[in-house]
């Protein structure tokens, strides 16, 4: 009896052990975080500037390199910010964030990644780090399990980091950073000539292909998280508008069965949600040469005309929320004119 006993205590001191750890070195800035901080600062910041209601791009960073909010605002007449970051946060804390900036009469534009639809409720290294070193207040928003994953999924490296806190002054990661946000929080510096200079992310990027959605895609975390941000919209007096995100094409997500029904099972299972879901998943992929480091990330080229095609789907969609009637975005440059080839069906 008393050896089990000192099991039991043993392990109940190193439970507490650890928990105070991780308690002592919340909120401490790591400088893996750095970039992203950055990156929510400088687009919220933005986002206080404008008086009147505004368009918000939320998703990860296939929102940051794939959408112009620049184009979006011109098309409209409505102020926009391109609130896209990095999809490693997760689908709960992307959405947690865009809350911070959301006012009443706010348009979300949302593209999110199809990673986001099938979140588990299993944190990433990313996450975690995010989290535990700039929002540790978050971590009441989970669900017990979710934060049992917070606590345990903490590596020890990652807890000295945090002691270390090394974090603080804005960074440069890559092609991330302040540096290359504008003042409406879209990404600059993505021709392709100076996306050469990232030549290794450039001639590896085939290697992440293709990805499988279609069997990871049965978890009901994501979208009980997806319903209860549309609920709290709701009640906020924010319209929610779903599109798909842009991904680089490959012949296995239209010829595969299971994956082919992910993409065209999608808009339907959204607007069961009640929000359309406007664009074709397959249109909104395209071929190798137009995108950057990897196969969510346009350059600019692409990221124009990818814009110009989402503002045509949009057309009356987004002429409705604004009180403009069935009259559509203003005159622009036809997407179909646009020389940026498309998957063959």
């Amino acid at each position: 009896m008393r050896f089990f006993a000192g099991i039991f205590l043993g392990l109940g001191l190193m439970t507490a052990g650890w928990l105070g750890a991780l308690l002592l070195q919340a909120g401490r800035p790591t400088a893996s975080s750095q970039w992203i901080a950055d990156a929510y600062r400088l687009k919220t910041a933005a986002a206080a500037e404008i008086a009147g209601p505004k368009i918000v791009i939320v998703a990860g960073s296939s929102a940051l390199f794939g959408l112009d909010a620049g184009m979006i605002e011109q098309a409209y007449g409505l102020s926009t910010i391109n609130f896209g970051v990095n999809a490693g946060l997760l689908l709960p804390y992307v959405l947690h964030k865009s809350k911070e900036i959301l006012r009443p009469g706010d348009i979300v534009l949302m593209p999110l990644e199809y990673s986001f639809y099938t979140y588990d409720g299993v944190p990433n290294v990313q996450m975690i780090d995010q989290i535990w070193s700039r929002d540790p207040g978050f971590l009441r928003q989970l669900s017990p399990m979710e934060q049992l994953r917070m606590v345990w999924m903490v590596s020890f490296g990652r807890l000295m980091e945090g002691f270390l806190a090394r974090g603080g002054a804005p960074a440069m990661c890559g092609p991330y950073g302040y540096e290359n946000i504008d003042g409406r929080g879209d990404q600059t510096h993505t021709s392709a000539a100076e996306a050469l200079a990232w030549a290794s992310d450039w001639a590896n990027l085939e290697k992440e292909l293709p990805r499988r959605f279609a069997v990871e895609s049965r978890h009901p975390e994501a979208w009980a998280w997806l319903g209860r941000y549309l609920d709290w919209a709701r009640g906020r007096g924010v319209r929610v508008i779903i599109t798909p995100p842009t991904m680089m094409f490959a012949p296995f997500y239209r010829d595969d069965a299971r994956e082919a029904a992910f993409y065209q099972g999608l808009g339907p299972r959204v607007e069961a949600l009640g929000v359309p879901f406007v664009g074709d998943p397959y249109a909104y992929m395209y071929e190798r040469q137009w995108y950057f480091n990897t196969d969510y990330h346009l350059t600019d080229l692409g990221r124009q005309h990818h814009t110009r095609r989402v503002i045509a789907d949009l057309g009356p969609h987004l002429s409705g929320a604004l009180g403009q009637g069935s009259g559509g975005p203003r005159p622009g440059k036809d997407p179909a004119r646009d020389p940026v080839e498309r998957p063959a069906r």
